[in-house]
């Protein structure tokens, strides 16, 4: 059995390509570049140690203005597997 944690990180970077996700219909592959990765208060982060280019999992109605070039800062979760998806803030 494999245990859930439900945790958060804050990522920024610049987005260097955006295409659809293989074997996951409805969502997008963001490639963010220089990321940068900090902890969210009262969340586990998961992500702490990562950098570099990472591969961002979004829906495609999540993903407007996501697009090569554009400096972002988002909220995004660990799904394991080496799986990071796009969380809608609160």
């Amino acid at each position: 059995m494999v245990q859930v944690v439900d945790n958060r990180s804050r990522l920024s970077g610049r987005v260097v390509s955006c295409a659809p996700a293989d074997g996951l219909d409805g969502h997008l592959s963001i490639a963010i570049a220089n990321a940068r990765v900090s902890a969210v208060n009262g969340f586990p982060n998961l992500l702490q140690g990562t950098g570099g280019v990472l591969h961002v999992l979004a829906r495609d109605s999540m993903a407007a203005g996501l697009e090569p070039g554009a400096a972002v800062d988002l909220l995004v979760r660990s799904a394991g597997q080496g799986r990071v998806f796009l969380v809608r803030d609160p």
